[in-house]
């Protein structure tokens, strides 16, 4: 499948920018003007990019300093800090000189008089450095620069020199001065340019299109210095802002942006050859060859390496390793990439500054949320980096906020934030704990190194509650919330928040994920708005899915921040697969909360990504649905039904009755894991493996996977034995074992095989009757099935009692890609009760409205002579079964 044109070009520039195994074309023409231009400026230092030498130096941020110690490529220190040359005496030994302990001063020693003869001969920068005794030097540290070298006759010492090494003195420093044969780079307190350049493995062939755009342009080395050479400098600007606006990071590029993009490559090539003959014509016809076929290239979904259409291409790799979206520049859809740039358009006009955006389970909503938080953290960086770190910054922590549900969710997201960070700056970036009043596991700092004042913070609501309530005695403003005794921390600039249904809503139950620590939910909200540096400036972006929000009653439902505007989206579901998707749709909260019978049965819906797959590609696979056998007493009853006589005339044998229940599902859990295992034969099938299971009650997770152990001992499945967890899997749970758990607890996550089951069970129906409100023997709709469901990427297995009924769908994915103006005919997945249903219900999609959303609902076609059912027309048009 072709993407779609907006898709296409931000596929061509990724190609041309950044490049897949090999530099793309316009980071080759850069390196290759590099080098021209440096071997012309410094013929006796032309461009040798294998040397390595050893080295020492010291980084500075914000006060802070970070020693470091290697071999590094001879050519980047060059271009760093120029060449240098002992200052020697008039004897022509070199001067050595002690640096004075916890001091800025050093001690010239003997050399006293002749480095205050050169002092004021005019040397106004100095750097000290040893000599091992191998014949090498390393060196310590730059010093001097615009506050120069003073002399203190007083003490015969020499001050005013800031030496940045912080440590204990070293002795027999030597002590040199540029010699101006090659200058140093204008930014070479840059911790952005100290990253790209010295490393042993950064040579030129890992300069990328901003840092080569930075050194042509450096006023230090000035190589295209003058007045002739100010155009190719404005081209130059030009192709840096593609790179980093589109090229980088925007999942989707306008035609006339793709256009005018090809527009300054070739200028670029333009440039080089016919106004300043750097390179002959031959060179020019091979760039503007590469040019043109990348403008004529087309993609499919494959070239992107997102999809994975067999349970095989997501079990060869981890979950850290396939995303549905590029792993170094994650790509987005148009409907996401337009989502992307509207906020940070509007928030960067100060239009509007909170948002409430629904969107379906699947979509990408965590991946919006690092690009948010991860690009507002770039932008900022790049302002506070472009700067010369010789001068003294006193810059106050600059953070942003990503706040998330569970601990498993909180460092899934934190790698993800740095892999988004290190592909958009270049830089080497560090994931580190907090521990600032956090528990373990529960929030991380994201920072580029070096770099450590501004970061994204990613923190799980509990753990950003605990941090409040810790800073409550180190501060002195302070309010009190009805529960929650805080101090407003005042530190994040913008914040975004992951799974907000859960986030602003109130967990009851400790052993399962949420929002624990405020009863009321409106509490989250102050603390949240207490957490903003100022409440009034600060963008606040909720993402949520109001489909399986309300699990129970009261506290349960979510309690948003003040002034968010509510928001749907068009936006693609990326992660399921279309016959999850179909299966979900029956028990979505969606059904309640949209009034669909007052609306004429239309409900939203969410284009998923194989929808529409075609001849020659694997079509998704189908639910596998998987009967329970039933305990005696379930027999000709409903759930409902059941429930209802065991807490009532049946109590007397409700034990025994739940125990062999139990049982029954065991077994036919254990039978599906030895199916998984034996027909997707890989190491590690059980880390892609997930068991969910209602959360509530609270012992139903582990009475069902005790059951499963004991079926797998008694059938001899030892491997299916050895891959159960010893209790139920929790939201710690290791990503690379097998997850048999609350669903509740794999919010935000997912697996490609996924065994839903438990959702029958007499002991989840009792505790739905009692404790839930569940009065409706109808209704089939349930937030946990939904979630349960959509954790799924690849097959989905509904192991149930009277499971072909229960987790019975209609089969959109088929019937809206055909192309007849009033939809196509659906069959059902399952047991269709009524005789009429199967043959008759359509599936009948709406025009997209103003916001891009479209809807569909179902319908059937009514013959006079052999009329449906009242049944068959109530299914059609709600989406709930009887």
């Amino acid at each position: 499948m072709e993407l779609p044109e907006e898709e296409q070009n931000s596929r061509r520039l990724y190609e041309l920018y950044l490049g897949g195994k090999k530099p793309g074309p316009v980071r080759s023409i850069l390196q290759e003007l590099f080098v021209k231009r440096w071997d012309a400026t410094y013929p006796s230092q032309r461009w040798r990019d294998g040397d390595t030498v050893p080295h020492r130096w010291l980084e500075t941020t914000r006060g802070k300093t970070i020693e470091h110690t290697g071999t590094v490529k001879r050519m980047g220190l060059l271009v760093l800090d120029g060449t240098w040359e002992p200052l020697t005496d008039p004897a022509g030994g070199p001067i050595t000189v002690t640096r004075l302990a916890d001091s800025e001063r050093i001690d010239a020693g003997a050399h006293t008089a002749m480095l205050k003869a050169a002092v004021d001969g005019g040397v106004r920068a100095c750097r000290l450095v040893r000599r091992y005794p191998d014949g090498s030097r390393l060196v310590l540290c730059k010093v001097g620069g615009k506050n120069g070298m003073t002399y203190h006759a007083k003490d015969k010492t020499f001050g005013g020199l800031k030496p940045k090494n912080l440590g204990a003195s070293e002795t027999q420093l030597e002590l040199h001065v540029p010699t101006g044969e090659v200058r140093p780079s204008g930014s070479s307190g840059n911790n952005t340019q100290q990253h790209a350049l010295l490393g042993e493995d950064k040579g030129l062939s890992s300069y990328d299109v901003s840092l080569l755009c930075d050194l042509l342009k450096d006023h230090g080395h000035g190589l295209l210095a003058g007045d002739e050479f100010s155009g190719l400098r404005e081209i130059l600007d030009s192709i840096k802002n593609d790179r980093n606006e589109k090229a980088c990071h925007e999942g989707y590029v306008r035609t006339n942006e793709f256009a005018e993009a090809c527009d300054h490559i070739s200028t670029l090539i333009n440039a080089c050859v016919e106004t300043h003959k750097f390179f002959d014509a031959e060179w020019k016809e091979k760039r503007e060859a590469e040019l043109a076929n990348m403008r004529a290239a087309r993609f499919t979904i494959d070239d992107l390496e997102v999809v994975c259409w067999t349970a095989e291409d997501y079990v060869a790799r981890s979950r850290r390793e396939l995303h549905l979206l590029r792993r170094e520049a994650k790509h987005l859809f148009r409907a996401q990439g337009e989502l992307l740039r509207g906020i940070r358009e509007r928030v960067a006009k100060t239009k509007q500054l909170r948002f409430l955006v629904q969107a379906p389970s699947g979509s990408g909503k965590t991946v919006l949320c690092v690009k948010l938080a991860a690009g507002w953290a770039a932008d900022e960086l790049r302002r506070q980096t472009d700067m010369f770190f010789d001068v003294e910054v006193n810059a106050a922590p600059w953070r942003v906020l990503l706040l998330t549900l569970s601990r498993a969710l909180a460092l899934e997201t934190a790698n993800e934030v740095a892999t988004e960070l290190k592909a958009q700056l270049s830089m080497d970036v560090k994931l580190s704990p907090l521990d600032e009043g956090c528990p373990e596991g529960r929030g991380f700092a994201v920072y580029a190194v070096g770099c450590p004042e501004v970061c994204v913070h990613v923190l799980t609501v509990d753990g950003l509650v605990d941090i409040a309530r810790a800073q409550k005695h180190t501060q002195t403003e302070a309010v009190k919330a009805t529960e929650v005794d805080i101090t407003p921390l005042r530190w994040y600039q913008h914040a975004v928040v992951d799974e907000g249904h859960v986030v602003f809503s109130y967990q009851p139950c400790s052993h399962l994920v949420g929002q624990h620590r405020c009863s009321q939910p409106s509490d989250v909200r102050k603390v949240l708005d207490g957490a903003l540096l100022d409440p009034l400036t600060a963008a606040v972006v909720v993402f949520h899915d109001e489909s399986y929000q309300l699990v129970g009653a009261g506290t349960c439902i979510p309690v948003y921040p003040e002034g968010c505007v509510r928001t749907k989206v068009p936006l693609p579901i990326v992660r399921n697969p279309g016959p999850v998707r179909d299966a979900s749709v029956p028990f979505s909260q969606e059904l309640k909360t949209a009034s669909v019978a007052s609306d004429g049965g239309w409900v939203h819906f969410f284009r998923a990504l194989d929808d529409d797959a075609r001849m020659g590609r694997s079509r998704p696979r189908s639910v596998r649905m998987v009967e329970v056998d039933m305990c005696l007493s379930r027999v000709y009853r409903s759930a409902f039904e059941h429930a209802e006589n065991l807490q009532g005339e049946l109590s007397v044998i409700c034990v025994s009755e739940l125990a062999d229940q139990t049982r029954k599902y065991g077994a036919k859990i254990a039978a599906e894991l030895a199916r998984i295992q034996e027909e997707n034969k890989q190491p590690k099938w059980e880390a892609c493996t997930a068991v969910v299971v209602p959360g509530c009650p609270d012992e139903l997770a582990g009475l069902l996977l005790d059951a499963t152990r004991q079926a797998a001992v008694e059938r001899g499945l030892s491997t299916v034995e050895a891959a159960l967890p010893t209790e139920p899997s929790s939201d710690s749970a290791p990503f690379d074992a097998l997850y048999f758990g609350a669903v509740e607890n794999l919010a935000g996550l997912e697996r490609p095989f996924v065994i839903a089951t438990g959702m029958q069970h007499p002991a989840y129906a009792m505790h739905r009757r009692a404790c839930e409100g569940w009065d409706d023997e109808t209704d089939r709709i349930d937030p946990r099935v939904y979630l349960g469901v959509t954790r799924c990427t690849v097959e989905l297995t509904m192991v149930e009692v009277g499971c072909r009924e229960f987790a019975k769908h209609h089969i959109m994915s088929a019937a809206t890609a055909q192309p007849q103006p009033g939809g196509g005919i659906v069959s059902v997945a399952g047991t269709a009760p009524q005789s009429h249903e199967a043959q008759r219900v359509f599936v009948e999609p709406s025009d997209h409205d103003s916001a891009g959303l479209r809807r569909c609902r179902l319908g059937v076609t009514v013959d006079v002579n052999d009329p449906p059912s009242t049944e068959d027309l109530s299914t059609a048009v709600s989406l709930r079964f009887s």
